[in-house]
């Protein structure tokens, strides 16, 4: 039942506990924290579906970005692989001409995500083998390595003609990656001619490249291409290492992010065969890149084509949906979701007709990043950004469970009997959506709820091989939590009727919080700053400055203090209803009350944090400020 006054009873929150497997990453890289973004890879969509989409879709969720498929000049076939064999840098393809290109990043940038270009600047086409035609009537020649873009295909492609030997580098590097002509990245004219083919996507205002088959190009020769780059775009790069051969993933990790290939290998293996319990410790501790390094997804065009494998693709759904679902809820990696066509020829091309233009999800177009669990994830990710996680539980095989701190809280059940258990949390009590199942809007479920307690504990009864997600921006904000507050107050103390006030009308980092007589001091006024989510910052008016708990402690008696605005939760509080016109103000991160300490009546009295117990010091009047 829920309560009739939210705040009642707010429980003394226990430290976290410490995880030793924490302990065990922060050794290895100090983080494992991940950036809060997620990217979408539309694999072989239109540039007008994709701009569509952007605007339909991955800006109203919240995507950071979309990967688009090459567009160059490529060659005139229907398979998937032709878009990768390309004959000119004309942005001219399967996808749509350069107007629509450069449409489709204006529309995409409007709608707040940005563009990422799957760029091939490794190798020519191959094709059949003998003299063709591009798609926009570019000649080429594989024979003679003839190519538009290339007068000298002695020095601009690599001779004489190879084989990758994998465990030798420079075979690597400089031969033909299954029979396709390897540009001579070291020559500086090849150079110059794919520094301009990427500077002309930037000219339009692409946000980034993928660059396909980086592994097959010197991090030296990348570091050329890329000049034009800046600290600005995103670059992540296409490097295949199950830990053989002579290149390595981390051999790259100075010119971008890298695909991170044993993630999705790995989790897919665990999620068949293993035990979800052994995800405790998933990262760079399991042989894989530094997370701030690492680009890693479930599956990519590639490896959903691979045969015998335990990839998690669209075609595995129960275990497609959990996969996803775990990777944007754990803090590893910047994580790329796939949007796919469904295909049984794995060499077979995209449906002739797109997604916007009258074929709809769902249906040839798989459309895996729309899936409610999928999409609504990827506000949890940005909602938990560098939160650790905390609390984590199992029971030893597919049932686990764990909490980004006070941000969300995960539980998959990965058997075929119910999970039924009481967690402890550290998220703020409410009534919370399940965003696997139901979607938040206006503070209102489109489902039914789950209570959290003023003790943070959350009990869940959870189907077999089903999975529930919450977090702090899918509350149900009741009567109990007030909203609309926004503006100039006077916070006055029950018990005593004095003003929260900045000693010394200080302006400085650290200024003590305590009682004092009202007498209209801009230091005894405050800026209530409604954030969203039943979430404030509380500003002095004299400084502009935050009410903050120093040190983002939590314990009882922790002082209270005023900050510049960091963004740190320790300034961020929710204000209850107390009842009789008064209101208890809870330190999000801290889930304790504003106090004054020991009930004294004194001017000068200090403010700190202390569980909450319906004391009159823990209880303010806001009065606006005219």
């Amino acid at each position: 039942m829920w309560l009739p006054r939210l705040v009642q009873v707010l429980r003394e929150r226990k430290a976290s506990k410490p995880v030793i497997w924490g302990i065990a990453l922060s050794l290895c890289s100090g983080s494992i924290l991940a950036n809060d973004g997620v990217y979408v890879q539309l694999f072989q969509w239109q540039h007008n579906d994709v701009a569509k989409e952007c605007e339909d879709f991955l800006g109203p969720k919240g995507y950071e970005a979309v990967v688009v498929s090459p567009p160059q000049e490529h060659i005139d076939k229907s398979n998937w692989w032709a878009v990768y064999q390309p004959v000119s840098y004309q942005l001219e393809g399967r996808f749509g001409n350069s107007v629509e290109f450069a449409s489709m990043i204006s529309r995409c940038h409007a709608a707040g995500v940005k563009v990422v270009v799957d760029a091939v600047v490794n190798h020519m086409a191959r094709g059949d083998g003998v003299a063709g035609v591009g798609v926009n009537g570019a000649p080429y020649d594989p024979e003679t390595l003839t190519y538009a873009p290339y007068a000298d295909p002695q020095n601009h492609l690599h001779q004489p003609q190879c084989g990758v030997d994998w465990d030798v580098v420079d075979s690597v590097h400089e031969c033909n990656m299954i029979g396709l002509p390897d540009l001579n990245t070291g020559n500086l004219e090849t150079r110059a001619i794919l520094r301009q083919f990427l500077k002309s996507m930037l000219d339009l205002g692409v946000d980034g490249f993928r660059i396909d088959g980086a592994k097959h190009i010197s991090q030296q020769d990348l570091g050329w291409l890329l000049l034009d780059v800046d600290d600005e775009h995103i670059i992540y790069q296409e490097v295949v290492d199950f830990g053989d051969g002579a290149v390595r993933a981390s051999d790259y990790i100075e010119t971008g992010q890298v695909t991170e290939f044993l993630y999705s290998t790995r989790l897919g293996d665990i999620f068949h065969t293993g035990n979800l319990a052994w995800l405790a410790d998933f990262g760079e501790i399991w042989g894989m890149l530094p997370s701030e390094h690492a680009l890693v997804f479930l599956d990519n065009h590639d490896s959903q084509r691979w045969e015998d494998s335990t990839v998690l693709t669209h075609k595995k759904d129960l275990l497609y949906y959990m996969g996803n679902i775990f990777m944007l809820a754990w803090p590893y990696g910047q994580p790329k979701v796939m949007s796919s066509f469904r295909f049984e020829d794995k060499e077979a091309g995209p449906p002739a007709v797109g997604v916007h233009s009258g074929a709809g999800c769902y249906g040839d177009w798989a459309c895996e990043h729309r899936w409610r669990p999928t999409a609504n994830m990827v506000t949890f990710r940005k909602v938990a950004a560098d939160a650790p996680v905390v609390n984590w539980w199992d029971n030893g095989a597919n049932q686990i469970a764990f909490e980004r701190q006070g941000k969300g809280f995960v539980a998959i059940n990965h058997e075929d009997a119910p999970l039924v258990h009481t967690f402890d949390t550290s998220l703020p009590p409410g009534r919370y959506c399940n965003i696997i199942n139901d979607d938040i809007n206006n503070n209102r479920c489109s489902g039914q709820t789950t209570e959290i307690g003023s003790d943070g504990a959350l009990t869940l009864e959870i189907s077999p091989q089903q999975v529930s997600a919450f977090h702090i921006e899918a509350v149900e904000i009741g009567p109990e939590w007030l909203r609309g507050i926004n503006g100039l107050y006077r916070i006055t103390a029950r018990h005593s009727g004095k003003a929260l006030d900045v000693a010394g009308i200080s302006h400085s980092n650290g200024a003590n919080l305590h009682q004092w007589d009202y007498v209209g001091g801009w230091n005894q006024q405050w800026y209530i700053e409604d954030i969203g989510g039943g979430r404030y910052k509380i500003r002095a008016r004299h400084s502009d400055k935050l009410l903050d708990v120093s040190g983002m402690n939590t314990s009882n008696g922790s002082n209270v203090h005023q900050w510049e605005d960091v963004g740190a939760p320790s300034q961020i509080w929710h204000i209850a209803d107390a009842g009789d016109g008064y209101v208890a103000i809870i330190n999000e991160h801290a889930g304790k009350a504003l106090d004054v300490n020991a009930i004294r009546h004194e001017n000068g009295t200090n403010i700190h944090i202390w569980q909450y117990q319906e004391g009159w010091n823990q209880q303010w009047q806001l009065t606006p400020v005219e």
